[in-house]
């Protein structure tokens, strides 16, 4: 059976919940980025990794792959972001484009989860961010359908999370690693 290891990285909470869903599902082990160290994961076949997107990218993308690096691991990664806005294919594709460096005809094994915002556990400056977005939207004039959707968004705490979305992602790995 193919050893995988889940790294996450999360903020508020919501990261988090999706990397034990997939997880549980696998019945792999499941590290914080923040404390794991090269020797936790060095021995894995594949590795899926998560974060939140902020500002349209993945979350601390850059460390996860520096310590990837500096372990000297090359095996398969394949990765999950989570975030506020609701499903789409331009939405994936302005990620992917802005967290990875890809060569043209180059794909990366990509998954994105709609899950919320959780002011309450957000830091003070991601919470400020945040808040600074949704004022300038609201002074705009002639606002879209998007900037109202938006500020509502931005307005309070939801949670949209489902463990029904991590389904493509487990068909992913499984096919991979044979399961």
């Amino acid at each position: 059976m193919a050893e995988i290891v889940i790294i996450y990285t999360s903020e508020t909470g919501m990261t988090k919940q999706y990397a034990k869903w997939i997880s549980q599902e696998l019945g792999s082990g499941c590290l914080i980025l923040e404390e794991v160290t090269a020797e936790e994961f060095l021995h894995a076949d594949l590795i899926v990794f998560g974060s939140g997107v902020r500002g349209g990218r993945m979350r601390k993308l850059k460390s996860f792959h520096y310590k990837l690096k500096k372990s000297g691991w090359t095996g398969p990664v394949v990765y999950f972001a989570t975030g506020g806005a609701p499903y789409d294919e331009q939405t994936v594709s302005e990620i992917i484009a802005s967290s990875f460096h890809l060569s043209e005809g180059r794909s990366v094994p990509f998954f994105y989860f709609e899950s919320g915002l959780n002011f309450e556990d957000m830091m003070g400056w991601s919470r400020a961010v945040m808040k600074l977005y949704r004022f300038i939207i609201e002074k705009r004039k002639g606002k879209s359908e998007t900037d109202i959707g938006t500020i509502q968004a931005l307005s309070e705490s939801y949670d949209h999370s489902s463990p029904d979305y991590i389904r493509p992602l487990i068909k992913d790995v499984q096919k991979r690693t044979g399961a």
